[in-house]
């Protein structure tokens, strides 16, 4: 798999190894039930969300209970993919999870790097861990409600019912 970490000024992962922060990714995903596909899915509609939206209605504006927009930005030209597609973006949405306070930059270009090469850019300001997406951008009820730690089951949630798991320094409410 080719992979140019700098096709961006500010480098896809920082000096990082792709696969491990794919590997990290994915386990992340595995132990609350997520999905690359269902972080792209948000982003885009995020995305298009401010795309389709006058900017003055939009910045400091709540996306949803989880997500406020804080502006938009064109890049110096486009963004290419790392791995070589053909996909491309030049513009960007700032925004911020209303419950970590966490800023995100998203673009088309996020989503597909999640969607189709399972990567989160990390060590810049598109950079997120997959656990920290789902506890700050993703609406509440987004996992699976089943807890894996080390590949097993731990538990399955019934009626919304919440699982506190602490992740080093991350707590996180699974509903």
């Amino acid at each position: 798999m080719r992979f140019n970490n700098n096709a961006s000024h500010c480098m896809f992962i920082g000096n990082r190894r792709l696969d491990e922060v794919i590997a990290q990714d994915t386990r992340e995903l595995e132990q609350i039930g997520g999905s690359f596909r269902a972080i792209a899915e948000r982003m885009r509609a995020i995305h298009e969300w401010v795309r389709g939206t006058p900017y003055s209605n939009v910045k400091g504006k709540d996306f949803d209970a989880a997500v406020k927009i804080i502006g938009l930005g064109l890049t110096k030209g486009f963004q290419g993919c790392p791995f070589g597609c053909n996909c491309t973006s030049s513009d960007d949405v700032y925004t911020i999870s209303n419950r970590t306070g966490k800023k995100l930059t998203l673009n088309p270009m996020t989503a597909h790097l999640a969607e189709e090469h399972h990567l989160l850019e990390k060590d810049n300001e598109y950079g997120i861990g997959a656990i920290e997406f789902y506890k700050g951008f993703m609406p509440e009820g987004s996992c699976s409600g089943e807890l894996y730690i080390d590949d097993r089951k731990v538990h399955k949630l019934k009626n919304g019912g919440i699982i506190r798991a602490n992740f080093g320094k991350l707590l996180v409410d699974f509903r």
